[in-house]
């Protein structure tokens, strides 16, 4: 299920608007190291206990839980191509793959086999969803963050300092 947003990272493609330094460096570089390990996770989690599911004898009555899961694993591992091109990428594809891999991991409460023998991958596959929801989600928070910090004008000139954020947040509530 590719989404159309790795092209806004592909080197053949005209270059998008790259995030600017500025923001990036607002980006806890932890949280997107731990965001692009658990979407790996789950992209793994996930095609494995597909590939469990797929490997049953009868599978008709599977196959809607098989696309889920590997509808989640193409997603999250799109979503770590793009965090590892962070420097490269549009901020508002990154933005959207964030949300959508947060929703799809959200949503794919899948269960496919329910068997002492499969039992173990589906908790994985699960815990991986739950957990790369959850990076996408404060990632995708922070730079939204970090964009709306980057696009305001900055006030620096001969002898002034940019005001830091919580002496502007701070200053801002007195004014009003």
């Amino acid at each position: 299920m590719p989404t159309g947003s790795a092209q806004s990272c592909d080197a053949e493609s005209p270059p998008a608007p790259a995030a600017s330094p500025r923001l990036l460096r607002a980006i806890d570089p932890r949280l997107l190291s731990e965001c692009l390990k658990a979407c790996t996770a789950c992209e793994q989690s996930c095609s494995t206990y597909a590939d469990l599911c797929l490997g049953e004898t009868q599978v008709s009555h599977l196959m809607r839980g098989v696309r889920e899961l590997l509808g989640c694993a193409e997603i999250s591992a799109l979503t770590a191509e793009l965090l590892a091109q962070i420097e490269r990428c549009d901020v508002r594809a990154l933005s959207d793959q964030l949300a959508l891999c947060a929703g799809t991991c959200d949503t794919s409460e899948v269960d496919c086999l329910d068997q002492a023998s499969t039992r173990q991958a589906r908790i994985n596959a699960f815990d991986a969803r739950r957990r790369c929801g959850e990076y996408c989600r404060d990632l995708l928070r922070q730079l939204e963050a970090a964009a709306r910090e980057a696009s305001r004008p900055r006030r620096e000139g001969p002898g002034r300092r940019e005001m830091p954020a919580f002496a502007r947040e701070a200053t801002a509530g007195a004014v009003a």
